[in-house]
């Protein structure tokens, strides 16, 4: 902070990225860049929040590399990432293999199919 003859300003913030994966479930379902944003907060440019899209956005981690191939061929699968690349190494118990991103115009349709992939997840963990 540093005092003017206009009052106290604000001269630096320390903001930083998110995880892209929260900035992926914002833009896949409204539209809204969070990353450019960012950057045009930083330059003094406008910011672009007009939604474009009016979707509904879901994440599913999954805990092994059976679980995100059920997924693959799932219509509402946005994105799907592997964490693991491929190599054959013990994990320990609960560590995330990859997650997949979800989209739909119906929350409820939405929710259905991710209680779907989590009761097929937990019979692979069983």
């Amino acid at each position: 902070v540093r005092l003017a003859e206009q009052g106290p300003l604000l001269v630096d913030i320390s903001i930083g990225f998110v995880e892209s994966v929260i900035s992926n479930l914002i833009r896949e379902a409204s539209g809204i860049d969070l990353y450019d944003n960012i950057l045009r907060l930083f330059s003094g440019q406008p910011l672009l929040l007009q939604r474009t899209k009016r979707l509904t956005a879901g994440l599913i981690f999954c805990y092994s590399s059976r679980e995100l191939e059920t997924l693959r061929d799932n219509s509402y699968v946005k994105e799907l990432i592997a964490y693991d690349k491929g190599v054959d190494v013990r994990l320990p118990m609960k560590a995330k293999v990859g997650h997949a991103l979800l989209v739909h115009e119906d929350d409820q349709v939405l929710r259905h199919q991710m209680v779907e992939a989590s009761v097929l997840a937990r019979s692979f963990n069983a």
